[in-house]
């Protein structure tokens, strides 16, 4: 299913960057933003109240910017305009500069930077690893994989004193912006030699334009983010092992597995009314665990009759920069088919067609990531086998990887 552009007119975005705060537990930048005839926008992005002091250097001035303006989740996502020019108030590092042009357009969008440049290359030790942590099952399996092979991952949390509660070691900070960039930048700044990211088998769809996570989530796109680093003397890399995995199997390898770990999940608001905690919960039914802490039955009930009539819907045929919702979706429809063929909590007057069934969610799908770490594999297949070549049912944006 492609990717559905964004209406676009001949004007352009101004973004003006400008200087960065710094400060021992603080970073921010101030982002200025104009379109023709509209008053100017100020958005602030980064990080403050952070638990551990942060190592600024100068390199994350370039990177952080324009990273968070040139993918989709910035300042273009969902606007009319699709052209940004860039000015900043000092220098930017050309090679950062250069990539991330070369990112936006990816996204289906162009940056123009009308800003000097300089280039440097720096020479930074680097040493052990950073996880992403995000408090949900992604990052918590990734924790349990990670000690289980022997890392010891500094632990960086945005919101950590919510969704990290549990880990007294955790590095927690909080972000003027909740995006990925923000959430990012510390873990940068740690110079670790690996970065670790939990995504999903939902956010690695391939297609040109690219939709709005496979930067972050597809392995062959963290690897030329690492070339970067590597080729300006950051000898940094990023690994996300787990988009191989549909989300009700990190789930039960988190339960089974990690019970320590995965008592302090957090994966949404409590009671919230919304499709991710329907989500969440289905992935919890289908494998025999409790969801009343956070899903009570009245609440239940009525979130999956909206999914259901939704589904049903024959206007709900498209997915735009959202396709990691297709997988979502398609793997929640087939655990309401099972669970309604189990008489658990599916109530029979629902309409649940048996095309809703589809085989590949229980399954490791390894076209998606063929770098994978066997040392990971190995685990994971101790709870699911891998998709076979020959089995029909995933679209090929999953199966046609770069």
């Amino acid at each position: 299913m492609g990717v559905e552009k964004q209406a676009t007119n001949s004007g352009f975005l101004d973004i003006r960057i400008e200087p960065p705060e710094k400060g021992p537990h603080h970073y921010k930048i101030c982002l200025r933003i104009s379109e023709q005839c509209s008053p100017k926008e100020s958005k602030t992005i980064g990080i403050e109240n952070s638990s551990f002091e942060l190592p600024h250097h100068e390199l994350w001035d370039s990177f952080f910017p324009l990273m968070y303006i040139s993918r989709n989740g910035g300042p273009l996502f969902g606007k009319p305009i699709t052209r940004a020019r860039v000015t900043s108030e000092f220098p930017l590092h050309r090679q950062v500069v250069d990539f991330f042009c070369a990112r936006a357009a990816n996204f289906g969008l162009e940056m123009q930077i009308d800003s000097p440049t300089f280039d440097r290359n720096y020479d930074v030790s680097t040493n052990g690893d950073a996880l992403l942590f995000g408090g949900g099952k992604d990052s918590r399996l990734l924790l349990g994989t990670l000690r289980d092979l022997g890392y010891d991952p500094y632990i960086v949390s945005a919101k950590g004193l919510t969704y990290a509660n549990d880990l007294p070691e955790a590095l927690n900070f909080e972000t003027y912006d909740f995006s990925m960039p923000n959430r990012i930048l510390p873990a940068l700044m740690l110079n670790p030699e690996r970065i670790w990211h939990g995504s999903g088998l939902g956010e690695v769809h391939f297609h040109s334009p690219w939709q709005q996570y496979f930067d972050i989530s597809a392995q062959s796109a963290l690897d030329e983010t690492s070339r970067l680093l590597q080729s300006l003397g950051f000898d940094i890399s990023f690994w996300a092992p787990q988009s191989v995995l549909p989300y009700n199997i990190t789930q039960k390898i988190l339960a089974e597995r990690y019970p320590e770990i995965f008592a302090g999940q957090i994966s949404v608001t409590p009671q919230a009314a919304s499709e991710k905690n329907l989500h969440l919960s289905l992935i919890k039914l289908y494998h025999n665990q409790d969801i009343d802490g956070h899903c009570t039955p009245i609440l239940f009930e009525k979130l999956l009759r909206g999914f259901v009539d939704k589904m049903h819907d024959p206007k709900q045929n498209g997915y735009g920069h959202n396709d990691n919702r297709e997988i979502i979706n398609r793997e929640m429809k087939a655990i309401i088919y099972r669970l309604s063929h189990q008489g658990n909590r599916i109530p029979r007057d629902l309409e649940i067609p048996s095309m809703w069934d589809e085989p590949w969610i229980d399954y490791i799908h390894l076209s998606v990531n063929s770098r994978i770490d066997k040392r990971f594999l190995n685990i994971y297949k101790s709870y699911a086998d891998p998709w076979q070549d020959d089995f029909p049912g995933l679209p090929d944006s999953l199966v046609l990887q770069p």
